[in-house]
Protein backbone atom coordinates (compact mmCIF):
# COMPACT_ATOMS: atom_id res chain seq x y z
CA UNK A 1 0.00 0.00 0.00
CA UNK A 2 1.34 3.32 -0.59
CA UNK A 3 2.68 4.92 2.10
CA UNK A 4 1.53 8.26 1.33
CA UNK A 5 -1.37 8.96 3.61
CA UNK A 6 -2.97 11.33 0.92
CA UNK A 7 -2.51 8.29 -1.66
CA UNK A 8 -4.28 6.07 1.03
CA UNK A 9 -6.94 7.80 1.45
CA UNK A 10 -7.61 8.71 -2.06
CA UNK A 11 -7.40 4.97 -2.87
CA UNK A 12 -9.70 4.30 -0.38
CA UNK A 13 -12.63 6.71 -1.75
CA UNK A 14 -11.81 5.64 -5.43
CA UNK A 15 -12.17 2.05 -4.02
CA UNK A 16 -15.09 2.47 -2.52
CA UNK A 17 -16.94 4.33 -5.40
CA UNK A 18 -15.56 1.45 -7.77
CA UNK A 19 -16.82 -1.68 -6.01
CA UNK A 20 -19.98 0.43 -5.96
CA UNK A 21 -20.27 1.31 -9.88
CA UNK A 22 -20.76 -0.32 -13.13
CA UNK A 23 -21.08 -3.47 -13.89
CA UNK A 24 -18.82 -6.75 -14.36
CA UNK A 25 -20.54 -7.14 -17.87
CA UNK A 26 -19.20 -4.07 -18.69
CA UNK A 27 -15.66 -2.63 -18.84
CA UNK A 28 -14.55 0.45 -15.92
CA UNK A 29 -13.52 0.85 -12.86
CA UNK A 30 -13.66 -1.67 -10.15
CA UNK A 31 -12.04 -3.31 -7.21
CA UNK A 32 -9.32 -5.66 -7.69
CA UNK A 33 -8.57 -8.27 -4.24
CA UNK A 34 -5.10 -10.47 -3.81
CA UNK A 35 -2.92 -11.69 -1.43
CA UNK A 36 0.40 -9.86 -1.20
CA UNK A 37 3.21 -12.14 -2.37
CA UNK A 38 5.83 -10.60 0.83
CA UNK A 39 2.80 -10.09 3.31
CA UNK A 40 0.30 -12.49 2.89
CA UNK A 41 -2.24 -10.09 3.65
CA UNK A 42 -5.72 -9.05 1.50
CA UNK A 43 -4.61 -5.89 -0.43
CA UNK A 44 -7.66 -3.97 -2.80
CA UNK A 45 -6.73 -1.64 -5.23
CA UNK A 46 -9.09 0.22 -7.80
CA UNK A 47 -8.67 -0.93 -11.11
CA UNK A 48 -9.96 -1.24 -14.50
CA UNK A 49 -11.04 -4.02 -15.67
CA UNK A 50 -12.29 -5.15 -18.82
CA UNK A 51 -14.66 -7.40 -20.27
CA UNK A 52 -13.54 -10.30 -22.75
CA UNK A 53 -15.03 -10.93 -25.39
CA UNK A 54 -14.48 -14.88 -24.44
CA UNK A 55 -16.76 -13.63 -21.21
CA UNK A 56 -13.47 -13.34 -18.18
CA UNK A 57 -12.04 -9.81 -18.05
CA UNK A 58 -8.73 -8.37 -18.27
CA UNK A 59 -6.84 -6.08 -16.01
CA UNK A 60 -3.52 -4.05 -17.13
CA UNK A 61 -0.80 -3.57 -15.26
CA UNK A 62 0.16 0.48 -16.73
CA UNK A 63 1.31 2.16 -14.07
CA UNK A 64 0.80 5.06 -16.21
CA UNK A 65 3.80 3.80 -17.80
CA UNK A 66 5.90 4.26 -14.74
CA UNK A 67 9.05 2.34 -14.06
CA UNK A 68 7.67 -0.04 -12.07
CA UNK A 69 4.94 -3.17 -12.10
CA UNK A 70 2.46 -2.17 -9.38
CA UNK A 71 2.28 -4.09 -6.49
CA UNK A 72 -0.86 -6.15 -7.18
CA UNK A 73 0.85 -7.27 -10.30
CA UNK A 74 3.41 -9.21 -8.44
CA UNK A 75 0.38 -10.44 -6.24
CA UNK A 76 -1.25 -11.72 -9.09
CA UNK A 77 2.04 -13.71 -10.23
CA UNK A 78 2.58 -14.72 -6.91
CA UNK A 79 -0.92 -15.67 -5.72
CA UNK A 80 -3.18 -16.64 -9.22
CA UNK A 81 -6.12 -18.18 -7.38
CA UNK A 82 -6.52 -15.98 -4.18
CA UNK A 83 -8.04 -12.95 -6.53
CA UNK A 84 -11.16 -11.78 -6.47
CA UNK A 85 -12.87 -8.31 -8.50
CA UNK A 86 -15.83 -6.21 -7.95
CA UNK A 87 -17.75 -3.93 -9.51
CA UNK A 88 -21.61 -2.57 -9.06
CA UNK A 89 -22.10 -4.52 -5.58
CA UNK A 90 -20.63 -8.37 -7.25
CA UNK A 91 -17.88 -9.88 -6.17
CA UNK A 92 -16.75 -12.62 -8.05
CA UNK A 93 -13.46 -15.23 -7.13
CA UNK A 94 -11.32 -15.37 -10.07
CA UNK A 95 -7.89 -16.89 -11.31
CA UNK A 96 -5.56 -14.88 -12.84
CA UNK A 97 -3.02 -15.70 -15.90
CA UNK A 98 -0.34 -13.24 -16.83
CA UNK A 99 -0.21 -13.14 -20.72
CA UNK A 100 2.44 -13.30 -23.04
CA UNK A 101 3.14 -13.24 -27.06
CA UNK A 102 -0.32 -13.29 -29.09
CA UNK A 103 -2.62 -14.12 -26.65
CA UNK A 104 -0.77 -10.83 -24.78
CA UNK A 105 -1.09 -8.72 -28.08
CA UNK A 106 -4.72 -9.85 -28.79
CA UNK A 107 -5.87 -8.78 -25.65
CA UNK A 108 -4.20 -5.17 -25.28
CA UNK A 109 -6.20 -5.01 -28.66
CA UNK A 110 -9.67 -5.59 -27.10
CA UNK A 111 -8.06 -3.28 -24.35
CA UNK A 112 -7.12 -0.14 -26.90
CA UNK A 113 -10.94 -0.65 -28.44
CA UNK A 114 -12.32 0.27 -25.35
CA UNK A 115 -9.47 2.83 -23.54
CA UNK A 116 -7.39 3.72 -26.22
CA UNK A 117 -5.70 5.83 -23.67
CA UNK A 118 -3.69 2.96 -22.59
CA UNK A 119 -1.96 2.75 -25.95
CA UNK A 120 0.65 5.26 -24.49
CA UNK A 121 1.25 3.50 -21.74
CA UNK A 122 4.10 0.96 -23.60
CA UNK A 123 5.83 4.22 -25.07
CA UNK A 124 6.88 5.63 -21.40
CA UNK A 125 8.47 2.68 -20.29
CA UNK A 126 11.22 -0.09 -21.37
CA UNK A 127 9.58 -2.45 -19.08
CA UNK A 128 6.70 -4.84 -20.75
CA UNK A 129 3.55 -4.06 -19.17
CA UNK A 130 1.82 -7.39 -17.43
CA UNK A 131 -1.38 -8.22 -19.04
CA UNK A 132 -3.57 -10.62 -16.96
CA UNK A 133 -7.00 -13.03 -17.88
CA UNK A 134 -9.28 -13.70 -15.16
CA UNK A 135 -11.50 -16.05 -15.45
CA UNK A 136 -14.30 -17.04 -12.94
CA UNK A 137 -13.39 -19.71 -10.12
Amino acid sequence: MPANPVVRFANRLVLSRARRSGSLDTSGMGALTTVGAKTGATRSTPVAIFSTASGGWFVVGAAGGGPKNPSWAHNLMAHPDQVSIERGGVKREVTAVRLRGEDRAAALREVYATAPRFQGYQKRTTREIPVFRLTPR
